[in-house]
C-alpha cells in the first residue's frame, strides 16, 4: 500500500495548507524520490522519499516505527527530506509522522550488511529518541513542509532565458518562471520550473 500511503501524504499536505501547497508525484521511483512539494507562487522545491507503516502492523502495535531505505538509492542533500508515516488504517489518515531532512538521516544511520539504513524510532510521545525531534502529531504535516520550504537553501539554478541563454540565478525564489535546463544526478533534462528539484549545471553557455 506504498503508492495509496504516498498519495494519502500529498492530499493530506493539500487539504492541511489550503492549497498553499502543491505537489508532483514521481513516473520512475529509482531516484529514492517520491512525492516533491512547492509552494504556490514560488518556485523552491522539497523532494521526499515516504515510508509509511500501517497501524495493523505487529511493529508498530510495540509502540515503534520501524523502516529501511535502501542506500543504493539514498542520495543525501539538502532538498530531500525522509518521511516516515504511520498510517491509522481505520481513520485512513495519518497519525504520526516523522520528517527527517537526508543529511541528518545519513549522519544518524549506518549502512548494513544489506546496503539498508535502518530508521527506528518510538512512537511515545514522552520518548527523548535521537528522532524525537522530528516527530510530527496529527495535523503538523503540512506546516512542517511548508516550513521547510521557506526556509530552504537550494543550490544554485541555471535557467534558460527567452533569447536562449543560459544565466546563473543565486537562489529558486529569483528564478524566473520559465524552462530551466537543469541536471539530476548527472542526467541533463528540460523540465518546467515548478518541479525542477536539484542541482544545476554550473556551466554558462550561449
Amino acid at each position: 500500500m506504498g503508492k495509496a500511503a504516498e498519495l494519502l501524504v500529498a492530499a493530506t499536505c493539500i487539504l492541511q495548507s489550503r492549497a498553499k501547497l502543491n505537489v508532483s508525484t514521481s513516473i520512475i521511483d529509482d531516484e529514492g524520490v517520491d512525492l516533491v512539494f512547492h509552494l504556490r507562487e514560488h518556485t523552491a522545491t522539497l523532494a521526499v522519499q515516504v515510508k509509511a507503516r500501517m497501524s495493523d502492523g505487529l511493529v508498530v502495535q510495540r509502540g515503534r516505527f520501524q523502516a529501511v531505505v535502501r542506500d543504493s538509492s539514498f542520495y543525501p542533500r539538502s532538498d530531500l527530506d525522509m518521511m516516515f508515516v504511520y498510517v491509522d488504517v481505520t481513520r485512513g489518515s495519518i497519525a504520526q509522522a516523522w520528517m527527517v531532512p537526508s543529511p541528518v538521516f545519513e549522519a544518524n544511520t549506518t549502512v548494513n550488511a544489506r546496503g539498508r539504513r535502518v530508521f527506528s524510532a518510538s512512537m511515545s510521545a514522552e520518548s527523548g529518541d535521537k528522532w524525537s525531534k522530528y516527530r510530527l502529531v496529527e495535523g503538523e504535516l503540512a506546516r512542517r513542509v511548508v516550513q521547510r520550504l521557506e526556509s530552504s537553501d537550494l543550490r544554485m539554478f541555471v535557467g534558460v532565458s527567452g533569447d536562449g541563454r543560459h544565466r546563473r540565478w543565486a537562489g529558486a525564489r529569483h528564478l524566473p518562471r520559465t524552462v530551466a535546463q537543469a541536471t539530476y544526478r548527472g542526467r541533463s533534462a528540460e523540465a518546467g520550473v515548478g518541479v525542477v528539484t536539484l542541482r544545476a549545471r554550473r556551466e554558462t553557455t550561449t
